[in-house]
């Protein structure tokens, strides 16, 4: 229901974004100055990075936030008198901020845990405990995975600015449903799953990909249930049955 009231918000707010673009070029309602030279696409360009920051603030996505904030700044560099700053400075700046928030406001998917070091900037985490809660983390650069255990319940994942691949080998379900939390941002993220695995997709994207790569055999009706929840923003997730 809470995926259903989603996409119900986001259909309703591309339909304003539309009529609004109607009655902007009908001169139908009162345009500021600095923007009556904008042209159309500039202005749906923006609307679409004022939604992907309101879905990224929802998400807690700071990559999500910083950089459509800074194509903002690029579009409308003129009217704010910052040509200086673009757009290459914006861009770089809006890449330091979303590092910094992301250390400083760790996001949902690892809220509560805590990884063994202290970690850095170019980082590759990983850690189980005795839940069957498995956590894998990426940032700038590339990882390959395992994850192998007797009582697997839960995997959180993330990946930014990096590319992460996680492999399942050898693993036992506890109980019947197993829930994986993606977050990808800048980067790619491959998982394989089972494929006697019946795949449940979550996933949002802001500008990213999400695919799930189906083959032509038939997926088991009683198989265990894999749920996909998380996000994608600028950024490829690829679901892989092996």
């Amino acid at each position: 229901m809470r995926e259903r009231n989603r996409n119900v918000l986001s259909s309703l707010l591309l339909i304003a974004v539309a009529v609004l673009l109607v009655i902007w070029k009908m001169e139908l309602i009162y345009v500021p100055s600095f923007i009556r030279g904008v042209s159309a696409w500039t202005l749906v360009l923006a609307m679409l990075m004022l939604f992907v920051m309101v879905r990224s603030i929802v998400d807690l996505s700071f990559g999500g936030i910083f950089f459509p904030a800074a194509i903002l700044c690029i579009l409308f560099d003129k009217p704010l008198g910052i040509t200086a700053l673009t757009p290459w400075t914006v861009l770089v700046v809006a890449l330091l901020l979303t590092i910094a928030f992301d250390r400083l406001f760790p996001r949902w998917s690892f809220s509560g845990h805590v990884f063994p070091g202290r970690g850095g900037m170019f980082t590759s985490e990983s850690s189980e405990d005795e839940k069957g809660m498995i956590y894998h983390r990426l940032k700038f650069g590339s990882a390959t995975q395992y994850v192998n255990s007797d009582c697997l319940r839960q995997v959180q994942l993330q990946s930014q600015f990096g590319e992460l691949s996680v492999i399942f080998d050898h693993v036992i379900v506890e109980g019947d449903t197993v829930r994986i939390y993606c977050q990808a941002s800048f980067g790619e993220m491959h998982v394989y799953v089972p494929r006697e695995w019946k795949i449940i997709n979550h996933i949002r994207s802001s500008f990213g990909e999400c695919k799930v790569e189906y083959d032509r055999e038939v997926v088991p009706e009683n198989g265990i249930r894999c749920e996909f929840i998380g996000s994608v923003s600028f950024g490829t997730l690829k679901i892989h049955r092996v």
